[in-house]
């Protein structure tokens, strides 16, 4: 893949996590898991977490959500920014969040040569 663009998403992840954190210290756990037909990366933190009502926004340009309202300065690009990169570059992006325990977000990586999206 590009690594610049690869970097760029890592970057924008964890800075998110660092940005969203609780009173506690941050703890940023990477992990990779291989599939058979595709290998995913996991960026998890015990940060503020993600209400389930808007982890399905948390990608569309624009979207602020709670957290963000809540005096962070946010713009609504960074995981937008994130997601158009990863379908460019034929990587899928997800997320899942439990509010006040973490954020888990996972880019798969598909191992043929084949752009997925």
């Amino acid at each position: 893949s590009d690594d610049k663009w690869i970097e760029f998403i890592i970057d924008q992840i964890i800075l998110n996590s660092i940005k969203y954190k609780k009173d506690d210290a941050p703890v940023v756990t990477v992990s990779f898991a291989d599939h058979g037909e595709y290998a995913s990366l996991s960026i998890t933190d015990n940060g503020m977490g993600i209400r389930q009502s808007e982890i399905s926004r948390i990608f569309d340009k624009g979207f602020v959500g709670s957290n963000g309202r809540a005096g962070k300065h946010s713009t609504g690009m960074g995981l937008y920014l994130c997601k158009q990169l990863c379908t460019m570059l034929g990587i899928d992006i997800d997320a899942e969040s439990e509010v006040e325990r973490y954020t888990t977000v996972r880019l798969h990586f598909p191992k043929n040569n084949r752009l997925s999206g």
